[in-house]
């Protein structure tokens, strides 16, 4: 089944990657009881927290390597 990106929000611009999302999950999904309509929304929750953790990870090393140069 495919999903239209569009009525959930700019975050899922990428259909194609919703839909490997909801292929490669399916069963796990589908046994959970969630409804389809929650499928864009947790894929994007997900992506979310991916990049979120991503852009921590990378101030944080930007952050050390300031201390770092600070104390040399």
């Amino acid at each position: 089944m495919e999903y239209n990106h569009v009525d959930h929000g700019a975050a899922l611009t990428d259909h194609t990657l919703l839909n490997s999302f909801i292929e490669l999950h399916r069963t796990q999904l589908e046994l959970s009881g969630v409804p389809r309509y929650f499928y864009p929304i947790i894929f994007q929750k997900l992506q979310n927290q991916v990049n979120s953790s991503k852009n921590h990870s990378k101030k944080s090393k930007m952050f050390v390597r300031s201390f770092v140069k600070l104390d040399l």
